[in-house]
């Protein structure tokens, strides 16, 4: 967990542990059958990738290693699916365009919209919500964007949290709304 936290304070850390291949070890570890089903590796994994992802560069070597995938195969199944959630929503949100349509068409925007149906923690739904947001604001080609996010009726559901109980997430929505629809 330590390793976590440092990785978002020290970026001379970062590329040093880029250079020694870390992101590949993480991606064995992402498959291993026995890492998997221990919560005390998969968490502070999440907790890493989700560091990481505060800037391009980062995200690009995510990106490149493959790493998405199996971010996006811990949000479906995992007993720690917020934390991959959370880690997710953070490279879509700062990555650039040409990387969000990449992180894009690997499932990742039906990926949170599967996540939003099933699960009531409104701070949760808020930040979805607002990653969506970031995603249709940065893409160069919002169309193509649009028409993925109508194609899994992200938008639909979208125009039920305009009525949610939870004012943040009524706000949210109508702001994803007023701008795209």
């Amino acid at each position: 967990m330590k390793v976590a936290i440092i990785v978002q304070k020290n970026k001379e850390f970062v590329n040093s542990l880029f250079e020694t291949g870390i992101l590949k070890s993480v991606e064995k570890l992402l498959i291993s059958s026995e890492a998997c089903a221990d919560k005390e590796i998969i968490e502070p994994i999440a907790t890493f990738i989700y560091n990481l992802g505060e800037n391009p560069e980062n995200i690009e070597k995510i990106i490149e290693t493959n790493l998405i995938y199996s971010v996006i195969d811990f949000v479906e199944w995992s007993s720690v699916k917020e934390d991959f959630v959370k880690a997710l929503m953070q490279l879509l949100t700062n990555c650039n365009s040409k990387q969000a349509m990449k992180i894009i068409k690997m499932s990742a925007l039906s990926t949170l919209f599967n996540y939003l149906k099933n699960f009531e923690d409104s701070n949760i739904i808020e930040d979805i919500l607002e990653t969506f947001l970031n995603v249709l604001q940065k893409s160069k080609n919002v169309k193509n964007v649009f028409d993925e996010m109508e194609e899994y009726g992200i938008f639909d559901k979208i125009k039920t949290l305009k009525n949610h109980e939870n004012q943040d997430i009524r706000e949210a929505a109508a702001k994803i709304a007023k701008e795209f629809f």
